[in-house]
Order: C-alpha cells, then structure tokens, then sequence
C-alpha cells in the first residue's frame, strides 16, 4: 500500500454510513485499523473511512500495486493472520504502521463487480479468523449496497447537472431567437441586415466571440461566408468560397 495524497477538508473521513460501518465493524473483530475504500482503477483505490484508536482520520488515495489488496482484487478474500509486512515488503505503510495480520474482503456490485474493497488491520497475530471472516463478509455486502447507491446517485447528478446546462442554453437560444423575430429588418424582409443582427444577438447571448454564417453553393462542395460577425470588430463580410474539405473554424460559432 503507498500513499499517493491525503483528502482534507470537512468531509475527509467518509460519509456518515461508512463511519458507523468502520467503527462497529472496528469493535466487533478488535483491529486496530478498518479501512472502506472504493476503486478508482486497478492500481488504485480512495478510502472512504478509516477508523483508528476510536475516531475516524483523514482518507487518502493510495496504490494497489505490491500490497495484500492487489491480492484481494485479483483472488477475492485474503487472510494474513501474521507476517504481512514481510509478504508484502514493497508496502511500506503496513510496515510503519506496525500491522501484523491482515484481512481483506471485496465489495461487490449487484452484478458482482468489484467496486471497493474492506480492510481489517491489525498490530498482533490472529489466531482464528473464521469469525472475522463472516462478519467482514457480512460488512462487505451493506459497504456495497451503499456504494453502489452513492455511486448511482452522484451519476444522476451528473446527468442533472448536464440537463440544466442544457435547458439554459435552450433558454438563451429562444431569447436570440424571439429578439430576431420582432425586429424591424426580419419583419421587412431586410435579409442582409437581418443576418448582421442574428449574428450580433447570438455573439452577445451565447457569450461567443465570432459568429458566422454560412451559405452552400449549388455544386455542394463550398460554401460562402455570407456574414461574419466579431465581438472585438462587428460586421465583417466575405464572398469568397471556401472548400468543405478546407473548412475549419475553430473559434466560430456557425449557424
């Protein structure tokens, strides 16, 4: 196990759920460490509780590679009753931490992917472990179930944060769109002074810096910068065609 950084702040050590799991789960089987952690790769993995001498410390993110939770990823439950240190002596932290026994669970999804994994610690010898066996077991399952759910719910965050993104920028194109509609030069059929303002009111209302339009040709391999609006010069025109195949634009807003 090596430590890659340390999570501060308020809400570094674990989410109430995890907390309360770590410390009964930490009284029942008397280890000196219980360690919750979800997987972030392969190599990796982020605690989300840690509990040690009665209190929860701050979580960390820390490397799978050489420790006994690689073991865990790769074989399901692994039990070291003593000498950890010495199977593992690429991992360094159970070596300053003085952990002699080892027992370490996957946390499963609902469909039996490995999404963390639960770790008991602990600074002596065990001699029977096959109580500590079912209650980790047993802990794994509810770690689980509530990771999951976390995980289902920060991606429904996500999925609404992105949404709303959206909907104001739906919002902000029926705005450009209503001003367009009522202004003098769209009612009058003014098409050129009509695509100067469109190209304005967007530049302004979707904070873009140029805005162009562009018109194809009847042989459908160019198109013709009609009107090319910039938010630093305004107005500027181009008839020259230009190419499909050579067209890039890429700090312009096309419409």
């Amino acid at each position: 196990m090596k430590i890659i950084s340390s999570i501060g702040g308020p809400h570094s050590v674990g989410n109430d759920f995890f907390r309360s799991l770590s410390k009964n789960l930490s009284k029942l089987v008397c280890s000196d460490f219980i360690v919750v952690a979800k997987l972030i790769s392969a190599e990796k993995a982020e605690t989300l509780a840690i509990w040690h001498e009665d209190k929860c410390v701050d979580n960390i993110t820390y490397g799978l590679v050489g420790s006994p939770c690689e073991m865990v990823l790769k074989n399901g439950c692994c039990i070291y009753p003593d000498n950890v240190s010495d199977l593992f002596p690429n991992d360094i932290v159970l070596k300053n931490m003085n952990v002699r026994a080892y027992i370490g669970v996957p946390i499963l999804s609902s469909t039996n992917e490995v999404i963390g994994i639960l770790v008991a610690l602990f600074k002596q010898a065990l001699d029977n472990t096959d109580d500590h066996y079912c209650l980790m077991e047993s802990f794994s399952s509810s770690a689980g179930a509530e990771l999951e759910r976390d995980q289902h719910y920060q991606k429904n965050c996500i999925i609404e944060h992105d949404l709303k993104k959206q909907v104001a920028r739906l919002s902000q194109q029926q705005e450009v769109i209503s001003q367009m509609t009522i202004h003098d030069s769209v009612q009058g059929g003014d098409f050129l002074l009509a695509s100067h303002l469109s190209c304005q009111i967007i530049s302004n209302k979707l904070d873009v810096e140029n805005v162009a339009i562009w018109i194809a040709q009847k042989n459908q391999q160019n198109m013709t910068c009609f009107c090319l609006y910039s938010a630093d010069k305004g107005i500027l025109s181009s008839t020259e065609p230009v190419s499909y195949t050579h067209l890039t634009l890429p700090t312009i807003y096309s419409v």
